[in-house]
């Protein structure tokens, strides 16, 4: 595997865990709110 080949692949493992992180923190976070939300009505 060349050099050039390696860094295309990096870059394309990069955004992919980028756009990983910015679609699935928030609706983590969401849960996370939404549980402790119930745990307060009960």
């Amino acid at each position: 595997m060349t050099s050039m080949e390696f860094s295309t692949h990096f870059y394309a493992v990069m955004i992919i865990y980028a756009v990983v992180f910015i679609v699935f923190i928030p609706i983590g976070i969401n849960v996370y709110k939404g549980r402790k939300e119930r745990k307060k009505d009960k």
